[in-house]
């Protein structure tokens, strides 16, 4: 079986020896190629409606099966597999035996799932193309569900079924989070372990960004700032991080469970730094796939900059007294 007809990344497989019918008649399709994956949006003159009643059976149907998602997402689609050639009249698929063929359907990741949940398709399985109109809530309501345990593949999400209605995609939330860490590393290439700094040192910082959440992020972007309004100066930049115009770095991509990006600055301490102390503001922000975004500040502890001594003038000698 093909793609769906709109080309969002739905899927259906079926086994070997498949052939199928006409609206449950026995009037086999000749042209089997020209079958394929129809997925709708439920939308529909009492939509929001429609879609409550959808997600509170849902929630039932889940709840007596004795299954708790956390922070709870719903994608809901109808489904069916239809003759292109045929006006997308509905067909049946058929195994050898004549039995209705067990189809397997891959539903795309939504890009705000945590993907290391569990995901669970819920079939109102007697629910059809006609189901809509003023008595769709409470044909919703007393309607025959299947609770369906999905696998995760590569692919996406797969599930295995032998009829089609609406569907309801259940899934726990993705969170977006970072965590970001900045500390006074070196001093003049050694390590750094305490105290005072002088003018001229060169200051090393390291930055430490991760992902914390379990959604990927976008475009995760790092700006700097001294204390004392400096900038610094971004070294030996890893691979996928760029640096713009205004000195801020933008971190391409940096996926749930990936390793963290450390990032290295350095700072020259100048006269006007003198007798002060200086700390410094690292602030990232990054994007998920669906527009949303997560924030995270730290400010290093203050460094003291030593005093610069007072110039003392050259001993000149007094002559002698004739």
């Amino acid at each position: 079986v093909g793609r769906d007809t709109s080309d969002s990344g739905f899927a259906a497989e079926v086994p070997s020896g498949t052939y199928y019918t006409i609206n449950d008649s026995q009037v086999q399709v000749d042209q089997e190629d020209a079958i394929a994956l129809l997925v709708d949006d439920l939308v529909t003159d009492t939509a929001s409606e429609v879609l409550a009643a959808l997600e509170e059976a849902t929630s039932n149907a889940l709840e007596e099966a004795g299954i708790a998602v956390n922070n709870p997402a719903y994608e809901m689609k109808y489904m069916d597999l239809v003759d292109t050639n045929n006006g997308n009249v509905y067909v049946t698929a058929k195994s050898e035996d004549g039995q209705d063929a067990t189809v397997t359907v891959t539903w795309p990741m939504p890009t705000d799932a945590d993907e290391n949940g569990t995901f669970y398709v819920v079939h109102f399985k007697d629910l059809d193309r006609e189901f809509e109109g003023s008595e769709a809530v409470s044909n919703i309501e007393n309607a025959e569900t299947e609770v369906i345990q999905a696998e995760v593949t590569e692919a996406g999400i797969q599930f295995s079924t032998s009829s089609f209605s609406p569907f309801v995609l259940v899934y726990r939330q993705g969170e977006a989070d970072l965590t970001v860490e900045k500390v006074l590393t070196q001093v003049n290439g050694e390590d750094y372990a305490g105290g005072s700094v002088s003018v001229g040192d060169e200051l090393t910082y390291t930055v430490t960004v991760t992902n914390s959440g379990t959604l990927d992020l976008l475009d995760v972007l790092v700006s700097d700032t001294m204390s004392n309004g400096q900038t610094v100066t971004w070294v030996d930049l890893p691979e996928g991080v760029t640096q713009g115009e205004d000195g801020a770095l933008t971190i391409a991509s940096l996926p749930a469970d990936s390793d963290p990006v450390t990032l290295t600055a350095v700072y020259t301490v100048q006269s006007s730094d003198a007798d002060s102390s200086l700390s410094n503001t690292v602030n990232v922000t990054g994007q998920t796939h669906d527009g949303g975004t997560t924030e995270k500040e730290t400010t290093t502890p203050e460094t003291p900059v030593n005093p610069t001594e007072p110039s003392v003038p050259p001993e000149t000698e007094t002559p002698d007294e004739p």
